[in-house]
């Protein structure tokens, strides 16, 4: 059970694999009981889950890894939504190989931007074809006057 949270399996997804004579499956909230009733078996678990966040670093990138060669957008939306939530699940499991927090320098990837890059570097996209950026929204400073309700 523990190779299977290392792996990255939902807890959920392995409590219907546990199947008890009589009864079916077991609830998430009964593998969780299990796990309590002893210190080994939740120093156990959570030993798997920060190893599970390695599994869910590689399931992001494999998301990009299985677009087609055309992808749609919707497929590119879906790919990414997929990698982020892993990558989510990754710094919630792990926090000192993959937090944002770490006391490193932050990476900020803006996929649109090298999405473009690509598409460019394939000759797909004319650099003057692009659309010209946005222009940066304008800051007007603002005095904020209080009427008076009795008027």
């Amino acid at each position: 059970m523990l190779d299977q949270i290392a792996d990255g399996v939902p807890v959920g997804r392995i409590a219907e694999q546990v199947v008890l004579d009589g009864h079916g499956p077991i609830s998430r909230p009964l593998l969780y009981q299990w796990r309590d009733r002893s210190p080994d078996r939740k120093d156990g678990w959570a030993a798997a889950m920060k190893d599970a966040a390695h599994a869910h670093a590689e399931k992001a990138g494999e998301c990009w890894d299985t677009l087609p060669e055309d992808p749609t957008t919707g497929q590119v939306q879906r790919a990414r939504g997929q990698s982020e939530y892993r990558r989510w699940l990754a710094e919630r499991r792990n926090r000192e190989a993959y937090g944002t927090n770490s006391g490193g320098p932050g990476l900020v990837l803006n996929v649109g931007s090298l999405h473009l890059d690509a598409l460019r570097q394939a000759g797909y996209v004319e650099p003057e074809a692009l659309p010209a950026p946005a222009p940066e929204p304008l800051l007007v400073e603002a005095e904020v006057v209080e009427e008076d309700d009795d008027a």
